[in-house]
């Protein structure tokens, strides 16, 4: 029998207002959780770090927190791009191995399963 590796995936949320920020961030990050639920490699979890974020903590308690593989901490805001968001998900994460989704992206559904592969 093959021991799978666990896999955690961290995910830095900050869906407000700011320059650059990508246009319609909520459907887009529902669908980057959703991304993450449909992959074909089981032993994974994901990590949303809501970076000062009100609104990433309301979807995740509508559409999320339920999910056994599927955690939420809430941090105070962070500056854009710091290192602390990731490091805050990595500390709670239970996963041998780290991955990152940013929270308007999209993982293929085999994303996981060839990374965890190559380990």
């Amino acid at each position: 029998m093959k021991i799978m590796k666990k896999v955690s995936v961290i995910m830095a949320s900050y869906l407000g207002e700011y320059a650059g920020r990508t246009s319609n961030p909520n459907p887009k990050f529902l669908r980057a959780v959703k991304s993450f639920l449909s992959q074909t490699y089981e032993n994974k979890e994901l990590v949303i770090v809501g970076d000062g974020c009100d609104v990433t903590e309301q979807l995740y308690n509508q559409h999320f927190s339920k999910n056994e593989n599927i955690k939420f901490i809430k941090i105070p805001k962070q500056p854009i791009y710091g290192g602390e968001i990731r490091n805050a998900g990595i500390s709670i994460a239970t996963g041998e191995i780290i991955s990152y989704l940013d929270n308007d992206d999209v993982l293929g559904k085999n994303h996981l399963e060839i990374i965890m592969n190559e380990f």
